[in-house]
């Protein structure tokens, strides 16, 4: 046991004192250093980024920094260029030891155990120098302008004593370059204006160029709207030529229809001539159909009852014309009778178109008996409601309605007759009416209300059962309500009528329409209504009637309602009518049309 013990125990000191040396010993370089040990070699080993073991006491280690490093390189005092010129100029210089081994060991000699800022330091004055001789060899100009020229001549220069020391230059900057008298100044000053002079000298060519395109363009403008112009105004002088050639037209459409005109009524004299009884009867069949044409137009306006009373005097005529030709037919002879036959012929005809114009008339009449009853029954109301009114007004004031005192009669309304509870005669009371009446009292006339439909105040006379209140209606209506006539014909004009006007689905323009009515609007300017006046007297046309209107909402403008006694199937008021709706603001033609 002893023997074995005094065997393991110097082994084990043996291996304890290698594992205290290899701990002591042992060392890790990082990349940016190297560590440099010596002592026991004649040549030192270097580590960097790597493991080694230092032999304790009998080796030493030192290190040295690899890492970049930046150096100010500044001149301090004011260095002449080549063209005699002091400047200052400041640099910067990246630089690192030589990871080559023969650098590392001229480094080492010089910089070992250094910190960096020690290591610049040291390089700072061997960089100035270098940079001091170079700015001697360069003038001013190059110096300023070609920088990378100057940084390069003096990382060239220092790199010879750099590479004396192991130390490597990276790169070289140069940061700021200044002089005592304000020559780069100046410098930039000349280089000012010039840039300046040459932006001058380009903006003025440029402007030239803009000035030219634009009077390019303007010109072709110009040729353009000259050119369209003149189309416009040659289209105007065809437009001109054309209507004057319409015109023309027209007017020998009208001739030829005159002469046409003329030569049949010379023949149609020559026939009465040699012929007196032919003519008579042609002049009766002619009599006959205007009466026929007539009671037509006025059976499309009237009611069944003025129908049916113009149908009994159409056939008395016809009565009437049949044995008026019975007559001259005796006395005639064969002539006579030869006539006759083709009278006959043509009556015929006639009435085959006089039963189509009363199957058309009769359907119009149905739909405008149809829109006439709703509308009086409309206006029944709004009468009836009227009535009372007025009834409730006489009554505040005293007066009450009674019966059969009448005045004159008037189409514009209706009247009836008041008296005061003591009055035992009646006096008129105008209700919707313009014109006075006979017995029309003063004191009543004041208290007057206004009564829609004369129908209504007949009416309101019958149901009153008042035997002192008259009413002033038509025969019909008086029969109507079972009132007594006391008076007829007691109108004060004998120009007293009522217009109506046939209103279609479609335009239908009938034979003998010799009337024309429109509504226009013009362009507020001078001498508008004439130039659409002179038209119509340039074709002889006669305007019955021409009233204006205010258009609402607008100031100083108008529309107009005129009346022409002319035929839309005249080819030159056609055209007349066509011109104006071509030059007026608005153009509506309500029809054409006869008055019965």
């Amino acid at each position: 046991m002893t023997d074995i013990l005094m065997r393991v125990i110097p082994a084990a000191a043996v291996l304890l004192i290698l594992a205290l040396i290899f701990l002591l010993g042992y060392v890790k370089a990082p990349p940016d250093q190297a560590y440099i040990i010596s002592g026991l070699k004649k040549e030192s080993k270097v580590l960097i980024g790597r493991a080694g073991i230092r032999v304790p006491f009998l080796e030493r280690m030192d290190k040295l920094y690899l890492g970049q490093m930046t150096v100010d390189i500044k001149t301090e005092q004011s260095v002449p260029t080549s063209d005699f010129i002091n400047v200052n100029v400041d640099a910067v210089a990246k630089v690192r030891i030589s990871p080559h081994a023969e650098g590392i060991k001229l480094a080492a000699k010089n910089f070992l155990n250094k910190r960096p800022e020690e290591i610049t330091r040291d390089l700072q004055d061997s960089l100035q120098g270098n940079m001091r001789e170079i700015i001697g060899t360069l003038s001013l100009k190059e110096i300023n302008t070609d920088r990378d020229s100057f940084s390069d001549q003096v990382m060239q220069k220092a790199s010879k004593d750099m590479d004396k020391l192991g130390i490597e230059i990276l790169s070289c900057n140069i940061q700021n370059v200044t002089d005592e008298n304000g020559l780069i100044k100046d410098l930039g000053a000349d280089n000012t204006s010039l840039i300046k002079k040459n932006a001058a000298i380009a903006k003025a060519q440029a402007d030239r160029d803009i000035a030219i395109a634009q009077a390019a363009a303007e010109r072709e403008s110009n040729e353009a709207r000259v050119q369209a112009d003149t189309q416009i105004a040659q289209k105007q002088t065809e437009l001109e030529i054309k209507r004057a050639e319409l015109k023309i037209l027209a007017d020998g459409k009208k001739a030829e229809a005159d002469a046409a005109y003329e030569i049949q009524s010379q023949e149609q004299r020559k026939s009465i001539e040699t012929a007196t009884v032919n003519a008579e009867i042609a002049k009766t069949q002619r009599q006959a159909e205007l009466k026929q044409v007539e009671v037509e137009v006025q059976k499309q306006k009237l009611e069944a009852e003025i129908r049916a009373q113009a149908d009994a005097e159409r056939y008395r005529q016809q009565q009437e014309a049949e044995a008026a030709l019975f007559k001259r037919q005796k006395d005639a002879e064969a002539a006579r009778y030869e006539q006759e036959q083709k009278a006959e012929a043509e009556m015929k005809i006639a009435e085959a178109q006089k039963y189509a114009k009363e199957q058309e008339a009769e359907g119009i009449a149905a739909v405008g008996k149809a829109e006439a009853e709703a509308i009086r029954a409309k206006a029944l109301a709004e009468a009836e409601g009227e009535m009372e009114k007025a009834v409730d007004v006489l009554r505040t004031r005293g007066l009450a309605a009674v019966a059969k005192k009448a005045g004159r009669a008037t189409n514009e309304g209706t009247v009836m007759a008041i008296v005061d509870d003591a009055c035992t005669t009646g006096a008129v009371v105008e209700l919707n009416c313009e014109t006075d009446f006979v017995g029309m009292n003063e004191k009543f006339k004041a208290y007057a209300e206004k009564i829609a439909k004369a129908a209504l105040a007949a009416k309101q006379v019958a149901e009153s059962g008042n035997p002192h209140a008259a009413a002033i209606s038509s025969h019909p209506c008086a029969a109507l309500y079972g009132l007594e006539c006391v008076n007829g014909n007691i109108q004060d004009s004998d120009n007293n009528y009522t217009r109506f006007i046939c209103v279609a689905k479609d335009p239908v323009i009938y034979a003998g329409a010799n009337k024309i009515s429109l509504i226009i609007a013009l362009d507020n300017r001078p001498g508008a209504l004439y130039e659409v006046l002179s038209k119509l007297a340039a074709l002889d046309i006669d305007m019955t009637k021409l009233e204006s209107c205010p258009v609402a909402g607008s100031d100083f403008e108008f529309i107009f309602f005129l009346e022409l006694e002319a035929s839309v199937k005249d080819p030159s008021v056609r055209a007349c009518l066509e011109e104006m709706e071509r030059s007026c603001a608005q153009f509506h033609f309500l029809g054409g049309y006869a008055e019965v």
